[in-house]
């Protein structure tokens, strides 16, 4: 069903069905009173919840995701999100942060697929684009 809608929303746009570059990032987010599964800390973030995990195309239309506790590590939830784009056909790039290293780079090779791990210079706050994706950091 989203795929439809993703797709329709491209055509709208003057995109190409399917995007040839993404995006893959995640969120912690806190829990909320009577949600009780998949609960962690992220101990970078000291969020006591779950994490989102998202990939998006260059319109932010999304394209897979998944939900995990807080404390599970990016690239392992982003390897179970390979899968779900298996059917875009013209993808060859994966832009990522360095959450995405190591595992996921190897497993998204076996797709035939590039990931692009960029991350910001640490002296530089706010929002910062980056090829196709951008980051958020807190002000001092």
């Amino acid at each position: 069903m989203i795929q439809t809608l993703v797709q329709v929303a491209r055509h709208k746009a003057g995109q190409a069905n399917s995007p040839s570059r993404v995006a893959i990032d995640s969120q912690s987010v806190k829990s909320v009173p009577f949600v009780n599964k998949d609960r962690g800390i992220d101990g970078n973030k000291q969020i006591n919840g779950s994490k989102r995990h998202l990939v998006v195309d260059k319109l932010g239309l999304p394209l897979a995701i998944g939900v995990s506790a807080a404390h599970c590590h990016d690239g392992m939830e982003g390897i179970e999100l390979l899968g779900k784009l298996e059917s875009l056909e013209r993808l060859e790039l994966i832009c990522a942060d360095k959450g995405y290293r190591g595992e996921f780079i190897q497993s998204a090779e076996l797709y035939g697929w590039q990931v692009d791990v960029e991350q910001k210079p640490e002296s530089t706050e706010g929002v910062v684009p980056q090829k196709g994706r951008w980051q958020r950091t807190p002000r001092g």
